[in-house]
């Protein structure tokens, strides 16, 4: 006979937990592998003005996030992923990241600020000099502020107080530019401010020579002799400076400006033409020329009856032509002596008498003749010619 066989039952608890049982067991693989919510800041640092953009790097938990950023203040949004970050100090922040399945992860980050104290540039400067700074020239006493950039990209101020220290200065005066050879000038320096016990430094060269010291001259004027010299073509033009240096102070020591004063040739004058034989009434021009001198020339005409004078002086005979009388019969000798301002200018240093010019008025234009004005002769003969000038006075 058989058996039958009946399945147990059981109880409804029973089966709600049998149940529960299978579903964890189905679910088990997933909760094993899940990884836990964590997030990560990198540290900042930022120019004072500036601003960065905050990157947390948040990895595990169940997507999507929620962000809640400590402090507020010098971030753009509190609640947001990415804030710009911009506070006027170095601040630390914290940020608590949740997840949808209630996982809470937390990291803080430092947002460093460079605030570069101002620098401050203390600079003194001599009278009548001038600071560079960066690419701007500065003269004037007083407070400049500029900003300048670190090589870290950050702006950082600079506080400049230029004062301005009274000092020395000299200024050099010539009595004359040109000169001639034999002739001499002055030079004198003018010094301002402290200048008790200061010592003179002059110094002369040809440009663009180098400077030569002067030894000779120790004080504020200096004479400068030109003595005979060989003449030069074209003149040499001589440069002069003095320095001064004086005791105690940065500011004590000054360069005047340069002068220059020229050496010219002695002057000579010449006259032509030289010999002159014309009838009475007839006009006559006599010139004189001029070369070497300097400053303003004046001519002046004398008149004597003799080759070697002494000669006169001819009231008004002041130009370089001159038109002599020819209304009397005879010869008279002219010379134009010349007179130059610059220095040495009016004398020859080197005396050589100016030769006159010859005028000679005569009756009637002379005329020569020469007897006999026909001859004949044989070869080896010899003949006397004799001339004979007619008209022109004495002075033929």
């Amino acid at each position: 006979m058989k058996r039958a066989f009946t399945r147990p039952s059981l109880p409804p608890v029973a089966c709600l937990r049998l149940l529960a049982f299978w579903i964890f067991a189905a679910a088990w693989p997933a909760f094993s592998t899940a990884q836990n919510l964590q997030v990560s800041l990198p540290e900042y640092a930022i120019c004072l003005g500036s601003s960065d953009t905050l990157m947390p790097q948040v990895s595990g938990g169940t997507p999507p996030y929620n962000y809640a950023w400590s402090p507020a203040a010098g971030l753009s949004c509190a609640d947001c992923e990415n804030p710009f970050a911009s506070p006027s100090s170095t601040t630390a922040y914290s940020l608590t990241v949740t997840d949808q399945a209630g996982g809470e992860a937390v990291a803080s980050t430092i947002v460093q600020v460079d605030a570069l104290p101002p620098t401050i540039l203390n600079v003194a400067i001599c009278e009548g000099d001038c600071f560079l700074f960066t690419t701007v020239e500065l003269c004037t006493p007083g407070t400049y502020e500029y900003f300048l950039t670190t090589v870290d990209g950050c702006d950082s101020l600079v506080i400049l107080n230029l004062s301005v220290t009274p000092g020395v200065s000299v200024s050099l005066m010539v009595s004359d530019t040109a000169v001639c050879i034999g002739g001499s000038v002055t030079l004198t320096a003018t010094p301002s401010g402290n200048i008790a016990g200061c010592n003179y430094l002059w110094q002369s060269r040809i440009a663009p020579s180098n400077w030569n010291d002067i030894s000779s001259a120790t004080g504020p004027v200096y004479t400068q002799h030109f003595g005979i010299s060989q003449a030069s073509d074209p003149p040499p033009t001589f440069e002069y400076r003095v320095i001064i240096t004086c005791p105690g102070g940065v500011c004590n020591t000054d360069t005047s400006n340069v002068v220059s004063v020229t050496r010219h040739n002695y002057p000579l004058e010449s006259i032509s033409p030289k010999n002159n034989v014309v009838c009475i009434d007839d006009p006559v021009v006599l010139t004189a020329r001029l070369s070497g001198g300097a400053g303003e020339c004046l001519w002046q005409w004398s008149i004597s009856p003799d080759f070697d004078g002494p000669f006169t002086d001819i009231p008004g005979a002041t130009d370089s032509i001159y038109e002599p009388p020819t209304n009397a019969i005879g010869a008279m000798y002219y010379l134009a002596r010349i007179d130059c301002s610059g220095s040495g200018c009016g004398m020859n240093p080197f005396p050589r008498p100016a030769i006159p010019a010859r005028v000679a008025v005569v009756e009637q234009a002379p005329s020569i003749s020469i007897a006999p004005a026909d001859s004949a002769l044989f070869f080896g003969d010899s003949i006397t010619l004799t001339s004979a000038v007619a008209h022109g006075g004495d002075s033929c």
